[in-house]
């Protein structure tokens, strides 16, 4: 199968850095009673934060996700390539301005290894309790979620009718 590259949308993160950036604009413009109250700073800095988090993505070169021969690897999920023959089902989930594939896997405790102890437990690693799905956050990324669950379905499927 071709490797599928899935960048962010440059459109999205541009319009987000331009309307952050006139907060941050706004914000400069404030009185100096304005100034003194602490909610100011508060919503100044998520403003900056916003600004400079989208200026990296918008930046960041590569594709966030990449599905090709072997399998697929999302960047910020940091457990590298997940092989095709290991994914069991994927699920497409959408609402309230979120939108996620969810991912479970075989023997996730063999993917959950490569990470660090905290960022195990971020994921929801907890004692007695099976390893819950990965999570591919799709804001800003050029594909629904639906298309992406189709995708890795087919190309799972494809995988483990090669391996059987």
């Amino acid at each position: 199968m071709d490797t599928l590259n899935i960048h962010v949308s440059k459109l999205q993160f541009s319009l987000i850095n331009l309307a952050s950036l006139g907060g941050i604009v706004l914000f400069m413009s404030a009185s100096q009673e304005q100034r003194s109250d602490p909610l100011f700073w508060v919503s100044l800095l998520a403003v900056l934060l916003m600004f400079f988090g989208s200026l990296y993505r918008l930046l960041n070169a590569g594709p966030e996700l990449v599905l090709d021969n072997r399998g697929l690897t999302y960047k910020y999920l940091k457990v590298g390539t997940i092989y095709w023959s290991d994914i069991i089902f994927a699920r497409a989930v959408e609402g309230h301005n979120i939108k996620l594939v969810m991912v479970w896997v075989r023997n996730p405790q063999d993917y959950l290894q490569r990470l660090s102890p905290a960022r195990r437990w971020l994921l929801g690693e907890r004692k007695n309790k099976p390893a819950p799905p990965f999570q591919i956050a799709l804001n800003g990324l050029k594909i629904s979620a639906q298309q992406l669950e189709e995708e890795i379905r087919k190309r799972a499927i494809a995988a483990q009718g090669r391996a059987a």
